[in-house]
């Protein structure tokens, strides 16, 4: 009897992915994804303008400045491009796939997820963005 449960809790073992095994909560105020493609961190402000941008070599911006995007704790995601990054100069934890990332200080209610194919990202109203080589996505 117990060696039919052990076949198949092995079997459940071999076909969770490795990185969802070992996800984790990042608790980080500037943050990478695994290949250094994505970068974000959390923008210095209060109240409503309180957030965070990702930047990513594949996002349109003009010569001279880096293409964003940006998502507040309420309201719709938004792109821009800066010349420089107006956040926290802490350390950047990188986000292995599986990952999930809260950012600190003026961007709690905001969520991010980095998988394989992208990073998703979501505030409290339930909109956000996700980022991919491919595409960006509003949502």
């Amino acid at each position: 009897m117990s060696r039919p449960l052990l076949s198949l809790a092995t079997a459940a073992a071999v076909l969770v992915p490795a990185a969802a095994a070992h996800a984790q909560l990042q608790k980080a105020n500037n943050v990478r994804s695994p290949t250094s493609n994505i970068t974000c961190g959390v923008v210095k402000g209060s109240g409503p303008k309180s957030g965070v941008w990702c930047f990513a070599k594949y996002l349109p911006a003009s010569a001279g400045t880096d293409g964003y995007i940006g998502l507040r704790r309420r309201g719709q995601s938004y792109t821009g491009e800066a010349k420089r990054f107006h956040g926290y100069k802490t350390k950047r934890v990188q986000l292995d796939y599986g990952d999930t990332w809260e950012p600190r200080y003026g961007a709690q209610g905001i969520s991010c997820r980095m998988l394989a194919a992208a990073l998703t990202c979501t505030n409290r109203d339930g909109r956000g963005f996700r980022l991919s080589k491919e595409k960006v996505t509003k949502f």
